[in-house]
């Protein structure tokens, strides 16, 4: 939980701009955050689906049978849980935890900024390597 806070709070600072509204900021770091856990998500979905399903995408198996309507449907239903939970966290303890990193020193600042840029790096990559996956087998 920690690091989604750290998170959270690092992509705040990241979006701050002086002459906009705090809400804004948060947006964008808010959304920037859900982006991430859903291309995790489908990371593993994609992974899976090639190893143990013969590289027969599980989503197209979801969405093969719908319309193109169902999928604008289906899609906010599966992403409305990830949203509702990271809501939930991130009003309950912000201003706490926030508090908490401001007094972080120089190096474990420039530390924590590495990890971060390696994670956002590594789940792009390794999404992209799950998309061509399939293609392999």
């Amino acid at each position: 939980m920690k690091a989604i806070y750290y998170l959270y709070y690092r992509l705040q600072q990241y979006y701050k701009k002086d002459d906009e509204i705090d809400f804004f900021d948060k947006g964008r770091a808010f959304v920037t955050i859900v982006g991430l856990i859903w291309v995790n998500i489908t990371t593993i979905i994609f992974f899976i689906s090639s190893i143990f399903f013969e590289g027969i995408n599980l989503l197209n198996k979801v969405f093969k049978y719908n319309s193109a309507i169902n999928k604008f449907i289906l899609t906010p239903i599966l992403l409305l849980p990830i949203i509702i939970t990271l809501l939930t966290l991130l009003k309950k303890g912000t201003k706490q935890n926030f508090t908490m990193f401001e007094g972080e020193r120089t190096e474990d600042r420039k530390r924590k900024g590495t990890y971060i840029i390696l994670y956002i790096l590594l789940t792009l990559i390794m999404f992209l390597l799950s998309i061509t996956s399939p293609l392999y087998l």
